[in-house]
């Protein structure tokens, strides 16, 4: 592995479905193995992360302590629950009120200010881990076992990602609670979600494959996202300029940078933009977690890494407002990081 090739029609039908959508090139983000995380490995992973963080804002990660079997279980209970009836998803569908739960196009026009752009089912989850149970009743509880796998699975990959922030944090030379601070301010835990995405098979006969894919974008809210995704390649990443298909590993998770990481390291990693893409003949799940500030949280970058060479690049905001507009305007290639910058700089 390794080097860019521009992929041709032949190389699939995941590469014909974007025929129009922008020059697709194959490359191979970096692969991090975590097996020495906690031994004498610990500063070479640490700086193999700082380097994929300012060259990528992506990198894929093996042996990362993650029990397979709970990640299989909790792919296999998604799937599941996209196939159920539609009159059984709805019934955790989003609200006005509450932007928890089943998504689909035809709600699109009624969840109040938070603007659809997507065309494939989501199922998001928040985990409030001062109450789990409380948070439990926008999950949906079929099929059976939904709720207690997920309830597992978003509880070991916040142990994950705090452990991926204490490992940033130590590498651009904080306190190994940094960034996790930084991510909590004054107003409370940080929170946890799941976004389960699931695309059909694409057939260019029905729609344009833009008009099936997860619009391009940088998460938004998110400090770091852990994203699962099924044997089916569908994710791209934009870099240099180009778009890049990112080829999934067994059992790996691909992490990449939300717009909170880059807005706290002052600019030091970019939030990168992305999107997801069905498959011609296959369907393709994702399943990812996320890291969130408090709603009520203030976010900035930290003190510690601003200096007379790198000054402050981002305003100090709160984190509501700055998702809010995330929201009414929906995802688009738009970074939104651009909110929170300083004009002058």
């Amino acid at each position: 592995m390794g080097g860019a090739t521009v992929a041709k029609e032949e190389n699939g039908a995941m590469d014909q479905a974007c025929a129009g959508m922008g020059e697709l090139v194959i490359e191979d983000p970096p692969l991090i193995d975590l097996s020495g995380l906690d031994g004498p490995e610990r500063r070479k992973i640490g700086n193999e992360i700082d380097e994929a963080c300012k060259k990528w804002g992506f990198f894929q990660i093996i042996n990362h302590g993650f029990d397979s079997s709970l990640m299989s279980k909790a792919k296999m209970l998604a799937k599941e629950f996209f196939k159920q009836p539609e009159e059984q998803k709805l019934k955790f569908r989003v609200t006005e009120e509450v932007f928890e739960g089943y998504c689909c196009s035809k709600l699109r026009d009624s969840v109040g200010n938070v603007k659809i752009t997507e065309s494939t089912e989501f199922l998001l989850m928040f985990l409030d881990i001062q109450d789990i149970k409380k948070q439990q009743k926008y999950w949906p509880d079929s099929p059976p076992g939904f709720r207690q796998t997920m309830e597992q699975y978003l509880i070991k990959a916040r142990e994950l990602h705090e452990k991926l922030l204490a490992l940033i944090s130590e590498t651009i030379g904080l306190e190994p609670d940094a960034l996790r601070k930084a991510s909590e301010g004054s107003a409370g835990p940080v929170r946890t979600a799941a976004r389960m995405n699931y695309y059909q098979p694409w057939s260019s006969e029905d729609e344009p494959a833009k008009e099936r894919a997860l619009a391009s974008h940088t998460d938004a809210g998110t400090v770091l996202t852990m994203l699962y995704s099924d044997e089916v390649a569908g994710l791209q990443i934009k870099k240099d300029g180009r778009w890049v298909k990112i080829e999934p590993i067994t059992d790996a998770f691909i992490v990449n940078l939300g717009d909170q990481l880059e807005i706290m390291t002052n600019g030091r990693y970019k939030s990168v933009e992305h999107r997801g893409v069905p498959d011609k003949t296959r369907e393709r799940l994702s399943l990812a977690t996320a890291y969130y500030p408090d709603k009520q949280s203030v976010i900035g970058p930290i003190p510690e890494l601003i200096t007379d060479s790198n000054p402050q690049l981002y305003k100090v905001c709160n984190f509501r407002d700055y998702v809010e507009t995330f929201y009414r305007e929906g995802l688009n290639a738009r970074h939104q990081t651009t909110y929170a910058k300083i004009e002058s700089r």
